[in-house]
Formats: structure tokens, sequence, C-alpha cells
């Protein structure tokens, strides 16, 4: 189970190992609840806008830009994680990519401020493109 639930169940003494970004990071939005709308329910909309945490939502864009800009998929190695310092003026980026076998990894950061989130995750991700080249996941295909 997720920290994240064992925190809202109370239950953090029974985690047996919390893995930190420095040590792994997670897929591109890995945690957070994406929810839709049919287009022009405003009645939806104003219930639905109670439960986005705009932090989150920011976080996510920034996650997103970077796995399109690698033309990623839930089947592509990337990984990747935006975060806000505490003034919440500034973004953090951290991103990856990496060979199924572990062969060859590369990683990128990145920061700017939050009102531009998804130019930063876009940026991170086309230039780690530009240093993997087009065909790095190439080999997903033929499997």
């Amino acid at each position: 189970l997720a920290y994240a639930g064992l925190k809202r169940m109370e239950m953090t003494e029974h985690a047996t190992q919390v893995i930190e970004w420095d040590e792994m990071l997670p897929a591109v939005a890995q945690g957070a609840i994406g929810i839709t709308c049919r287009k022009g329910d405003e009645v939806m909309l104003k219930y639905l806008e109670k439960l986005n945490c705009v932090k989150t939502l920011e976080c996510v864009s920034c996650e997103r830009a970077f796995l399109e800009a690698l033309d990623g998929s839930c089947r592509t190695p990337i990984a990747g994680q935006a975060w806000m310092e505490e003034d919440g003026k500034v973004m953090k980026f951290k991103g990856l990519v990496a060979r199924p076998d572990g062969s060859e990894v590369h990683a990128i950061e990145s920061e700017g401020n939050v009102e531009d989130a998804v130019l930063i995750g876009k940026k991170a991700g086309e230039q780690l493109k530009s240093k993997i080249g087009d065909d790095f996941f190439a080999a997903l295909d033929e499997e």
C-alpha cells in the first residue's frame, strides 16, 4: 500500500520502507486522481472544482508535458516528479528514461516559475529526447 494510504488510515507504523525520490522516481502522475466531466456540465464542474488541488494539477501538468514530449505511454520506462517549493512560486522537476533492462538511464532536472509548469516539463522532455534520439524506445515496439 502506498504511504499516502497508510497516512489516511493512520497506520504509518506499518510502513516497512519509504522510498525517497532520490532513490526511485515514480511514473508520471503516479498517485494523482483524475476525474473527467461532460463538456458544458456547469453544475457538475462546480462540484468537482471543490475536489481539485491546484498544486497537484500544476505538478501533473508538468509531468504529463514531459511524457508527451518524449512520446511516452504507459509502456515506456519514463519517470517524472514535479513539486513546488514552499513559497509556491518555484516548480522543480526531475525526470528520467531508461532501457527496459536498466542498461542505460538518462536523467534531467529542471525548474522555473509555477505558471510555466507545462513549459518546464515540455522543455525537459525535449532536451532529453534530443540527447537519447528518436529510436531509444524502438525495442518496445518489437515486443
